[in-house]
């Protein structure tokens, strides 16, 4: 894979076997240079099995956490967003059209339950990488839920086992992208579910490239 497994991503020119390419009509270019980092989403939300109904919670709203929550979204999902950044969550209110919640809100839970009625999250998508938010994904799903861990954590985690039991929670890792998920965000991106402006918060040119990665 380039850019994980060869170097190569920001080279002027790739040798790539054609298979590897994807034809997309009738998309914005910004929109075509955003769908590898929307195909991670997707896969966290395939790696999810979301169905429509589900009541989704994704937390983090960096570019992988608005891609999850606009393709959970397109797949038919109740979706509520969670991030501390009040920017971040104006952010997703006015480009996603989602709810969204402060998670270090000391009533946090409680109002993710008033939102799914009731209940907890049946699935929740983590994409902070934070140690904290994702040790405490446990207490913010319902019984039979399903936790996804997209934002990676170089070190350890540590959650209540009883709790985890006793929810029968199924945990997993999800990681890169496969060409079906390409192929699906393309294919949102042609029906306009999945657009540039639901990711971008500014534009530099090359001419400034050294500015855009400290800004980053």
């Amino acid at each position: 894979m380039i850019g994980v497994h060869r170097d190569g991503g920001f080279s002027e020119y790739l040798c790539v076997p054609v298979n590897n390419l994807l034809v997309v009509d009738d998309v914005d270019p910004e929109a075509v240079a955003l769908i590898e980092p929307f195909a991670i989403s997707a896969h966290a939300v395939r790696r999810a099995a979301i169905q429509p109904g589900d009541q989704v919670l994704v937390v983090g709203a960096g570019p992988i956490g608005l891609g999850a929550a606009a393709i959970a979204k397109a797949d038919g999902a109740q979706v509520v967003v969670a991030d501390t950044s009040p920017a971040r969550r104006d952010h997703v209110a006015q480009h996603l059209g989602l709810t969204t919640l402060d998670p270090s809100d000391p009533l946090f839970t409680e109002q993710l339950s008033a939102t799914f009625d009731g209940s907890l999250a049946q699935k929740v998508i983590d994409a902070t990488g934070n140690q904290q938010a994702m040790n405490n994904t446990v207490n913010l799903i319902r019984h039979g839920g399903s936790i996804i861990f997209v934002g990676l954590f170089k070190g350890e985690l540590q959650f209540s086992d009883p709790e985890f039991h006793k929810k029968e929670t199924t945990m997993m890792g999800s990681r890169n992208a496969t060409e079906e998920d390409f192929a699906k965000v393309g294919r949102l991106m042609t029906e306009g579910k999945v657009t540039a402006r639901m990711m971008l918060t500014h534009r530099y040119d090359f001419n400034r490239w050294r500015k855009f990665t400290k800004a980053t």
